[in-house]
């Protein structure tokens, strides 16, 4: 007995002397031991089910140990001619017949399986489903069981509402055009309101009965998704270009009309654009013609049969117009401005200017000329015969005179005769219509141009001329008759220089710089 005792005592030392923990190094982290947590197992929440063709269940995978580190689960059908499973478990009956379900996890390949038995529908009517939802458009899709023989009277089709509740007195019928043989159909549905929840449902009609499929649902896509007024691009003085989104990817219609609403206020977009050509689901419009430094809003839009849709209003502001020198790569070098003196634009008029006058005025006659007392024969300054005033015999203005130098400096000042002259022999003058004006687009063989706005003239406080003819001052007097100077005018049928300008008339000024 003593020994018994003896032997539990030792025992008793044995455990007390043992370390509480009993993790073995090799289990500690770092010491080169997997410590990833691996699925074991898997289940399926059914291990059979029964469905009919057109119908579909969801299927739930469960993995064990929950902790697993890797759930991911893949799904398969054994016969997707009976029917299909998508990544997220959810099994649709094609055709009756079984086949059977499995899922199966990455981690490990465990599997588990589902026996389907996929029954025929034998409902006269079947809603299948939508697809090709946009904003306006949706594509329905339905079958009808018909057997081997079709009534005289068959009609079938669908039925839509944004009721869920579908009545025939609170619904649109539209009867599907065609079918293939085992009478599955699709219609196109147009006009909807976009962002709109709607209800379908197939129907047959047939020996003066109608049968109904399930309900089912969409939702159209809202505005944006079909159209956007995007910002405008490439702005300049007189011109920019609008852009716009126009997406009718799976859009249904019969017409189609698309451009911009434009304006100088942002309630008041009344002029009419149309767009250009629609590549990679957009479209443009150049605009010209604007007014430098002014604030434009605009807005796109499109319409599909009876529908129109507008995009956003945006606004953009046109440049400050400059004033530029073009060379024409005339014989002298001499570079002549891009618009009238006074114009914000090349196809602005610009002002009117009596001869060595720097002002524009509003009554252009002899008794309002500043270098004439009255009439034409009593001329202060330019006067080449003292028969007609004050005789200085100055045949070309001083800058102090010269306009075009008065308002711009540098080296800007008006052209002579002769650089008249060099511009009409240099030059292909051709009468056109710039953004809606008449006018001579004066082109250089450097490929250069600059266009001559057809501005008329002012005789006393009346305009003449304007729009179909264009009169231009030179700085040179006519000697032999000093209340005259030297002019270039143009019209539709001729170009020429000419010297019969009374100095008091308001002509045009295109300034010239060296």
């Amino acid at each position: 007995m003593k020994r018994v005792l003896s032997a539990l005592a030792a025992l008793a030392l044995l455990f007390a002397c043992s370390p509480e923990n009993n993790t073995s190094a090799a289990d500690e982290p770092g010491n080169g031991k997997d410590n990833t947590v691996h699925v074991t197992g898997i289940s399926i929440d059914r291990t059979s089910a029964t469905i009919k063709e057109g119908e579909t269940i969801s299927l739930v995978a469960t993995v064990t140990p929950a902790n697993a580190e890797n759930k991911a689960v893949t799904w398969s059908s054994s016969s997707d001619a009976v029917a299909t499973v998508d990544n997220t478990g959810k099994v649709t009956g094609v055709k009756a017949g079984s086949a059977t379900i499995t899922a199966t996890t990455e981690d490990g390949g465990k599997k588990a399986t589902c026996s389907l038995s996929v029954e025929a529908n034998n409902a006269p009517s079947v809603t299948v489903e939508a697809d090709h939802i946009s904003a306006i458009s949706v594509v329905l899709h339905g079958k009808a069981n018909l057997g081997t023989s079709a009534a005289s009277d068959l009609k079938i089709g669908f039925q839509y509402s944004e009721s869920a509740g579908i009545l025939p007195s609170n619904s649109t019928t539209v009867e599907a055009e065609d079918a293939d043989a085992n009478y599955n159909y699709t219609t196109a549905i147009t006009g909807l309101e976009p962002e709109t929840k709607y209800y379908f449902r197939s129907f047959v009609r047939q020996n003066g009965q109608d049968t109904y499929g399930e309900t089912k649902e969409f939702t159209t896509k809202d505005v944006a998704s079909l159209l956007e007024t995007n910002e405008a691009s490439d702005i300049e003085a007189t011109s920019a270009n609008l852009n716009a989104k126009l997406d009718l990817t799976d859009v249904k219609y019969t017409n189609k009309s698309y451009g911009f609403y434009f304006g100088t206020s942002e309630t008041a977009q009344n002029t009419k654009i149309n767009g250009g050509e629609i590549e990679d689901n957009a479209y443009s419009a150049s605009r010209t013609g604007l007014s430098h430094k002014t604030q434009y809003w605009y807005k796109a839009f499109v319409t599909l049969d009876s529908q129109t849709f507008y995009g956003e209003v945006k606004t953009f502001t046109t440049e400050q117009f400059v004033f530029g020198a073009v060379d024409l790569g005339l014989p002298s070098g001499l570079k002549w401005a891009n618009a009238n003196l006074g114009a914000s634009a090349p196809e602005d008029y610009g002002d009117y200017y009596a001869w060595g006058e720097t002002e524009p005025k509003e009554n252009y006659i002899w008794s309002t000329y500043k270098w004439g007392n009255g009439s034409y024969d009593t001329l202060t300054k330019y006067n080449t015969n003292g028969s007609y005033g004050t005789f200085d015999n100055k045949t070309v203005l001083d800058l102090e005179d010269d306009v075009a130098h008065v308002k711009l400096g540098g080296s800007w000042r008006m052209p002579t005769k002769a650089e008249w002259a060099e511009l009409l022999e240099n030059c292909t003058w051709t009468w056109t219509t710039q953004n809606g004006v008449n006018g001579r687009l004066v082109t250089a063989s450097n490929g250069n141009s600059i266009f001559l706005p057809a501005a008329g003239y002012r005789d006393g406080t009346n305009f003449s001329d304007v729009g179909s003819r264009g009169y231009y001052w030179s700085s040179s007097l006519l000697t032999d008759y000093p209340y005259f100077a030297w002019y270039v005018d143009f019209f539709s049928g001729n170009v020429g220089r000419r010297y019969d300008g009374s100095r008091y008339d308001g002509f045009s000024l295109r300034p010239v710089s060296e």
